[in-house]
């Protein structure tokens, strides 16, 4: 009968014990927490229009899948640097994609964050949804899904997988189940987001050129190193344009108001909705106006040039503007 209670663990751990279970779960955790919700989804498209049924199976999967992303902060070594729960796995070899997941102490907050509001998410709209709704909680699942991949991906080419694949679910959620000027909203996001995804993929691509890796360690690596001499360069330009770019939405997001009329009357039906839609954003941009309680002060009049241009002219002038912010007197900054 010889051995001791060690050995007798030792040989349970063999066998798939609880440190073996405990090991796999680590390894597993991320792909878990992600997929199980698109995975529900999927069968979601096979269920039946019982609308209960469905509204009860959604919150047992987001509930699932919350207490499922309990496991990282509890296995979380604050005291460990880099990522932790990383799965690697080659995925296609030639251009050397991975299938490479990992989170550090910002992305575990954030993946928490989404895991507990979906659930939210599913009760509110328990009463407020009343048509489509297989087709809804369908949708705000794989939305799930692309958030979570979004903040565990260290492959750039799946985290642009994921961010695209965020996309189309919140154009649904915004043009089927929104209200008000819910097709306007969701032909805008639509294009905003089309528009960033461009020159994002195109970054993308210049770092692997440099780099020959979409691995955002390897890439991370290789700029520390000084392996990608144009970074800095590169860097500092998007630091202009990137808020310019943002301050044109904003110019854009108060100015579109002076349509609101038109789209009032164009919401009536469905059909004019739509009709009126594709004439402001492709026959007719609306023009921009400045909100009335907008105060221009002496020395800055270029304003009035940016809340009178259309759309088209609007990144450029804002751009022109932040640039003449910068180069005023300290006094007038702080007006």
């Amino acid at each position: 009968m010889g051995g001791g209670w060690g050995d007798g663990c030792d040989h349970l751990y063999g066998l798939g014990g609880p440190a073996h279970a405990m090991n796999w779960l680590d390894n597993n955790i991320l792909t878990l927490v992600t997929f199980i919700p698109a995975a529900a989804g999927v069968l979601l498209l096979f269920a039946p229009r019982r609308d209960r049924e469905i509204r009860g199976f959604a919150v047992l999967v987001s509930l699932l899948t919350f207490v499922l992303s309990l496991h990282l902060p509890a296995h979380f070594y604050r005291s460990k640097s880099g990522f932790q729960f990383e799965r690697d796995l080659p995925w296609i070899p030639t251009p050397n994609i991975h299938y490479h997941m990992g989170i550090d102490g910002i992305s575990l907050w954030l993946i928490l964050l989404t895991t507990f509001l979906t659930p939210l998410c599913v009760l509110i709209s328990w009463k407020s949804i009343h048509e489509r709704v297989k087709e809804f909680f369908i949708v705000l699942l794989v939305l799930e899904t692309g958030l979570i991949g979004v903040f565990v991906s260290l492959d750039l080419f799946l985290f642009y997988f994921f961010w695209e694949a965020t996309l189309i679910p919140m154009a649904l959620l915004i043009g089927i189940y929104g209200h008000g000027r819910r097709v306007y909203a969701a032909v805008k996001f639509f294009l905003y987001t089309m528009v960033a995804s461009v020159f994002m993929l195109a970054a993308i691509l210049w770092l692997y050129a440099k780099t020959g890796s979409f691995d955002f360690v390897t890439i991370q690596s290789a700029i520390r190193s000084g392996g990608v001499p144009d970074f800095a360069a590169a860097a500092q330009w998007l630091f202009l344009v990137v808020p310019g770019a943002s301050a044109s939405k904003r110019v854009v997001d108060c100015g579109a108001r002076a349509d609101r009329n038109r789209l009032r009357r164009a919401g009536r039906d469905g059909t004019a909705e739509h009709e009126e839609a594709d004439r402001i954003f492709v026959h007719q941009p609306p023009r921009l106006r400045c909100p009335r309680n907008f105060q221009l002060h002496a020395g800055w009049p270029e304003w009035r040039d940016v809340c009178d241009a259309g759309p088209r002219r609007v990144h450029r002038r804002v751009v022109h503007v932040g640039w003449n912010a910068l180069r005023a007197p300290a006094h007038l900054r702080d007006i």
